[in-house]
């Protein structure tokens, strides 16, 4: 059984890609920043994240997620606003 991480799946764009976000309780985004390698599997990859030019502190907080790759935006930071 899947444990259920949110509501709402939507997208962040970040570094101009599209990644995967679900709204949870409280209003923070969960974001996946996992992207696919050569044999189509879904694994953390920094120097891909940095080529797109996301900054040291959002990769740093994804390579600590569970799952790597995984992050949470508060909602009051200004990269997590979404439109309403």
């Amino acid at each position: 059984m899947r444990k259920k991480i949110g509501t709402g799946l939507g997208v962040m764009v970040l570094g101009g890609r599209s990644f995967p976000a679900w709204q949870q309780a409280g209003g923070a985004r969960l974001v996946d920043l996992r992207m696919e390698d050569a044999e189509r599997q879904l694994t953390f990859q920094p120097d891909a994240l940095r080529q797109l030019g996301l900054d040291e502190a959002t990769i740093f907080a994804a390579s600590q997620g569970s799952p790597p790759g995984l992050v949470t935006f508060g909602p009051d930071s200004v990269q997590a606003r979404f439109p309403d």
